[in-house]
Parts: structure tokens; C-alpha cells; sequence
């Protein structure tokens, strides 16, 4: 299994509704891509800051993400809440 982690700075004022987006938009429009298995959103209030773990059957599927319309929907979405790109990395389970 494989955690896709999207790491975002949003502006402190659009916070909740950014999350708000990232829980409705999301995990929905992820959950008919092949390999998704499940979704969370952590938020740093303080920070102003969310990061969005979803977990996939491989490291393809988890890469393929970034290319999808899905994504590209919810990234659009949400450009004008963030004051930097989106940082993405993934990583494998090992435990």
C-alpha cells in the first residue's frame, strides 16, 4: 500500500472552507479511481496549513493521481484558497 501526501499552505481566511473542499471533493471524486482505498484530512490551524493522505494499491496509482481529472478538478477548485503549490510526495507501507 501506498500514501499519496498533498501538503497545503492556504490563506488563513479560506482555511475552513479549503478543507471544507478538500472532505467533500475529494475522497468522492478519488473513490472511482482504480487503487484508491481510503482518504484524511489533517489541519494545522495555527500554520494554516492541511495535508490531504490518501492511500492506493500501488505507487502507479498513487503517481497517476497528479494526471487525473479528478485532481486537476479539486487543484483548480482550490487555487485561489492557497498561497503556494501544492507540495505532493508518496510514500510505500512497510509495517
Amino acid at each position: 500500500m501506498f500514501a499519496r501526501i498533498a501538503r497545503f499552505q492556504i490563506k488563513r481566511a479560506r482555511l475552513d472552507a479549503a478543507v471544507a473542499g478538500l472532505l467533500n471533493q475529494g475522497a468522492a471524486s478519488f473513490g472511482v479511481l482504480d487503487g484508491f482505498r481510503s482518504a484524511e484530512v489533517y489541519v494545522d490551524r495555527e500554520a494554516s496549513r492541511a495535508l490531504y493522505i490518501s492511500l492506493w494499491d500501488t505507487r502507479q496509482q498513487a503517481n497517476a493521481l497528479s494526471h487525473s481529472h479528478e485532481r486537476q478538478a479539486l487543484a483548480d477548485r482550490l487555487q485561489a484558497d492557497l498561497e503556494a503549490p501544492i507540495e505532493i510526495e508518496v510514500y510505500e507501507s512497510v509495517g
